[in-house]
């Protein structure tokens, strides 16, 4: 199975700290009043076996074990980790599918290296 992953930064928020980037399994959402931002256009993942995206009951999409626990992620460098239920950490490797690179020549390492550099990368 496979889980899109998206890139997003946001730009421009109602509190200084809320802007910065980090990994979502869904796109940005649309500019609004208060928020201004933008995705990179996503990366499929390929998920270990056991592991599915499915909708909460809050309607996100959120990652999950076969045993229906919810299971957080964090970036390593632009590259999804999932924190397993006991605590270990698997990386995440992109799907034979995606085409390589992004519009601007810069695979997402790259481009999450240079929001690193300038403190722009937030990762929760």
């Amino acid at each position: 199975m496979k889980a899109k992953f998206y890139l997003t930064t946001i730009e421009e928020a109602w509190m200084m700290s809320e802007t910065g980037s980090n990994l979502s399994l869904e796109p940005w959402g649309g500019d609004t009043r208060e928020y201004r931002g933008y995705d990179d256009g996503g990366i499929y993942y390929d998920l270990p076996p056991g592991l599915y995206v499915a909708h909460s009951n809050v309607h996100s999409l959120e990652l999950y074990d076969d045993l229906d626990r919810r299971l957080e992620y964090i970036s390593d460098h632009g590259c999804p980790t999932v924190i397993m239920a006991d605590g270990s950490e698997v990386k995440l490797t992109q799907s034979v599918d995606n085409a390589i690179g992004h519009k601007d020549g810069k695979d997402r390492a790259n481009l999450v290296e240079g929001l690193e550099d300038k403190g722009k990368l937030y990762i929760p």
